[in-house]
């Protein structure tokens, strides 16, 4: 699929986890990037980092993973300790590609068993500040914390292996995950296409570096843990001091990182390292999916009373195509029981969104637009979506009475038999008319059987009355029958009325 049309959902976990299992929080918030962008701090009233993961007045840890914090998108991946997701081999290294990544079940040292993982991005001035941390089964010694954030879908291949491979621009942060006190070392790189290019940004320990684009701190104390989480020592809800529990934060649109051009990222992984070196051997990791790219979504609606817009009343329609068009080509998807459909994961440009059209079918919304003729039909809708946008665009489609033109035998009906065949087919096919069904059998009904030629005389010296009906009907009025049939008797002048 092109890159810049992928389509991935997205959906949320629960929050409460069991002990000593991996847990791995991707919260996402994203923004459009712009032009002439500078430096900007990691301000203390965005996210708190302050070493450890309790809110203090603004957002944590604690009130992201409780779905209350001013994040985009979280997600989680569950891991147990002693499970079977751990590197190996020669070729699992940072600087190769993912392609080249192994692993098996043999385990990690304590020190470098991951318990839980999690990030997450908000808009700050026009910058998109991505914030990362982990804790570990074990503070017993020093081990290095590395974040990817994937542009491409990474997994599991089930046999050892991963499927997928490096973007160039995919994001790595690599930082100290110290029992000893202040973060040392932090560094971020991009994969190149051929391995690690370090950005220019410098940063530290976020005690004294929050206005620098990057920084990383990790508890001095023992502090509470807001998730399930149990130590190998130490009590059960509590990061041990010193070195447990590790956070930082990243503006992704400094000058020395990104700029303007921030990726749009599908898949992360959290990996322990023996070093902050680039060719460091890998430990431990947690593989899970994150969005920060933009979404397409909306309803398809039957539009009952033809007005462009949905009201109360009007059903979803379900199984129409919706297609994606941009400058990398077109995806497609189907509306589901409820007439929603959605496209995750795409990324900032310009598209077109279209529909297909379906026979006997007729467009209300959009009333004008884009042309889809050759993606379907009808009008459709031009957007500009920027990283973690979400555009919401409605179609509305309504059916008018069917008319057959043709008699069984295939002969064209004209005059009387054609206007005679029309009711007939009305009241022995109501499902193909709609609105025009109920008005055919609530204004004509029982009165009007199609094999009463003085009754179909009636029917179509009525065609007027049904229009009317027609719109009382569709506009929740019900039937006026003094208002929607009367006139003379063409045979007897006899007044006649409904």
């Amino acid at each position: 699929m092109n890159e810049s049309l992928r389509t991935r959902s997205f959906a949320s976990s629960v929050y409460t986890l069991p002990a000593r299992i991996i847990t791995v929080l991707i919260v996402t918030a994203v923004m459009i990037a712009v032009s002439g962008l500078a430096a900007i701090a990691l301000p203390a009233t965005q996210f708190e980092l302050d070493g450890n993961a309790v809110s203090n007045g603004h957002d944590d840890w604690q009130n992201v993973l409780a779905g209350t914090g001013g994040d985009f998108n979280h997600s989680f991946v569950t891991d147990e300790t002693g499970d079977t997701t751990y590197f190996t081999g020669g070729g699992s290294k940072d600087i190769h590609d993912v392609s080249s990544w192994k692993y098996n079940a043999l385990g990690a040292q304590d020190k470098d068993e991951i318990t839980n993982a999690y990030s997450a991005a908000y808009i700050n001035a026009g910058h998109l500040d991505l914030y990362f941390g982990a804790d570990r089964f074990a503070n017993s010694g020093d081990s290095t914390a590395g974040f990817w954030f994937f542009q491409n879908k990474i997994s599991l291949d089930g046999s050892g292996g991963f499927s997928g491979i490096h973007s160039v621009g995919d994001l790595l942060i690599v930082s100290d995950f110290s029992n000893g006190g202040a973060i040392s070392s932090i560094k971020a790189y991009k994969w190149n296409g051929s391995g690690l290019t370090a950005f220019s940004a410098t940063g530290g320990d976020c005690s004294t570096h929050l206005a620098d684009a990057l920084c990383a701190i990790v508890n001095q104390t023992e502090v509470t843990a807001p998730w399930a989480y149990t130590p190998k020592s130490g009590t059960a809800g509590k990061f041990p001091a010193i070195g447990s529990f590790l956070e930082g934060g990243i503006d992704l649109n400094d000058s020395n990182v990104f700029g303007a051009n921030v990726p749009c990222f599908a898949s992360y992984l959290v990996e322990t390292r023996a070093s902050n070196s680039t060719d460091s051997t890998l430990s431990d990791f947690a593989l899970g999916s994150v969005n920060t790219c933009g979404k397409v979504t909306g309803t398809k609606y039957n539009d009952l009373n033809i007005n462009g817009s949905r009201n109360n009343g009007e059903p979803g329609l379900e199984n129409w195509t919706i297609s994606l068009v941009g400058t990398g080509g077109t995806v497609t998807t189907k509306t589901d029981a409820n007439g929603n459909y959605e496209f995750d994961d795409v990324e900032p440009g310009t598209y077109t969104v279209c529909e297909t059209m379906q026979n006997t079918w007729s467009q209300s919304q959009p009333s004008s637009g884009a042309d889809c003729s050759a993606h379907g039909g009808g009008k459709g809708y031009s957007i500009t979506i920027g990283l973690g946008d979400t555009v919401v665009r409605d179609f509305g489609n309504y059916q008018f009475a069917y008319r057959p033109a043709a008699d069984q035998d295939g002969h064209q009906l004209v005059g009387r038999r054609r206007r005679r065949r029309d009711v007939q087919h009305r009241v022995e096919h109501p499902d193909l008319y709609e609105v025009g069904a109920r008005v055919g059998r609530q204004l004509h009904g029982a009165r009007h059987e199609p094999h009463d030629e003085g009754q179909l005389r009636h029917v179509r010296q009525h065609r007027h009355g049904d229009r009317i009906a027609q719109r009382r009907l569709a506009a929740g009025l019900g039937l006026d029958r003094g208002a929607v049939c009367q006139h003379r008797d063409r045979q007897d002048g006899r007044r006649w009325q409904r």
